[in-house]
């Protein structure tokens, strides 16, 4: 079978489970759990740059850091990581919660709060563990990883794969 003798890529398809969405122009309303997502990423980002103390703290605790055997083995990091991103560069959590805020709602509005929460931090963990791997076969040197590109890269394969006619417009 062929891309083009698919169901979905025929005029006039709709799935008996579910509509795809719309395309509108404009900003997505946000659902609850995206605004928590949003809410705790930012608030960690601006507490760990206007407080140094707490900052080197929650960095030194919660990174995944793989240049120590006993740290790449703190389960907790696998998901905390997720929430920090690097304090000198704006444009990393920038572009991390407006993915998020544009592929969030709409993933949630589909599968609700709790099953988009499972999918987001399971995409980060597994964006972890890949990372995990790959320094142990020494593909990519030990170091640390912050930030939640891993669970935003997730939910645009989710977005690509559940609404294959979802647009995005990207303007600079």
């Amino acid at each position: 079978m062929g891309l083009y003798d698919r169901d979905y890529t025929q005029d006039g398809y709709q799935s008996r489970f579910h509509r795809a969405p719309q395309m509108r122009l404009g900003f997505p309303r946000l659902t609850p759990t995206v605004k928590w997502l949003l809410i705790i990423n930012v608030s960690v980002f601006f507490a760990g740059i206007i407080i140094k103390p707490l900052g080197v703290l929650i960095y030194r605790w919660f990174q995944l850091d793989t240049t120590s055997f006993a740290r790449a083995l703190q389960v907790w990091r696998l998901v905390s990581y997720q929430f920090l991103h690097a304090p000198d560069s704006i444009g990393h959590i920038f572009f991390n919660m407006l993915g998020l805020y544009f592929l969030g709602p709409t993933l949630e509005r589909y599968w609700g709060g709790r099953k988009f929460l499972r999918f987001y931090l399971f995409c980060g963990v597994t964006g972890a563990l890949l990372y995990l791997f790959l320094v142990a076969v020494g593909f990519l040197p030990a170091g640390v990883m912050v930030g939640a590109s891993g669970a935003i890269l997730g939910m645009l394969a989710a977005c690509a794969i559940l609404f294959p006619h979802f647009v995005v417009f990207i303007l600079f």
